[in-house]
């Protein structure tokens, strides 16, 4: 059975300080398309002189830490030991048609790899914050609290098991309840950024409000 995630006040303050010090640490380096970096040129420019792509160049290549690069170059590979730029540019080529939930669905798949059990709540906090700088770019950096307030109103959201991680079931559950966040054909950047923000908000506000929370009358 599951019920909406009512989180303790020590762990929305454990989140929002994980978001703190991963904000501070953080340079955005990709303020435009979120796959903008997996773009058919760039990834020409990058490994055109390569006979493999191996994590360690996707790291370098693409300027990002070597664990995601890893994560990248298997979802690129297919389950493939040895990846190429062709096999790379076809699956890029799928990407950026996807859908909002297939790219959804993409990114449970890339940072969870092998693990059956799902996201952990740090994986949950990570994947959401990489996405959201790289879907939102400036607008995350100069606001860093309206990024925290996102953060926490997408994580309270989701329907999860008293298991403690997330399967890719209750992941999914984002691409529904918030479905521009992730659906390339939603409005441009800056407004579907408000749109989220907005919603969190109002989110927020109605849970504080729910009679079942809250005991109007006690005794």
């Amino acid at each position: 059975m599951t019920a909406n995630i009512i989180w303790p006040v020590s762990v929305c303050v454990a989140v929002a300080a994980m978001l703190l010090q991963y904000g501070r640490r953080r340079t955005i380096k990709h303020p435009n398309l979120a796959f903008d970096f997996f773009s058919k040129a760039n990834l020409k420019e990058a490994f055109g002189g390569d006979y493999l792509v191996t994590p360690e160049r996707i790291s370098e290549q693409l300027d990002m830490p070597l664990e995601e690069a890893s994560r990248w170059h298997k979802w690129f590979a297919g389950g493939k030991q040895e990846l190429s730029l062709k096999m790379m540019l076809v699956k890029a080529s799928e990407l950026r048609k996807a859908d909002g939930e297939k790219i959804c669905g993409v990114l449970f798949d890339v940072h969870s790899g092998s693990r059956d059990a799902g996201f952990s709540m740090k994986d949950v906090v990570d994947v959401l914050q990489s996405w959201c700088i790289r879907r939102y770019g400036e607008m995350c950096k100069c606001g860093e609290d309206e990024l925290i307030q996102i953060i926490m109103g997408l994580i309270q959201s989701l329907e999860v098991s008293d298991s403690g991680n997330i399967t890719q079931a209750e992941w999914m559950q984002l691409s529904s309840v918030f479905p521009e966040l992730f659906d390339p054909k939603s409005p441009n950047g800056h407004v579907s950024y408000l749109k989220v923000l907005c919603r969190v908000r109002k989110d927020a506000c109605e849970h504080l409000e729910d009679p079942f929370l809250h005991d109007r009358n006690p005794p």
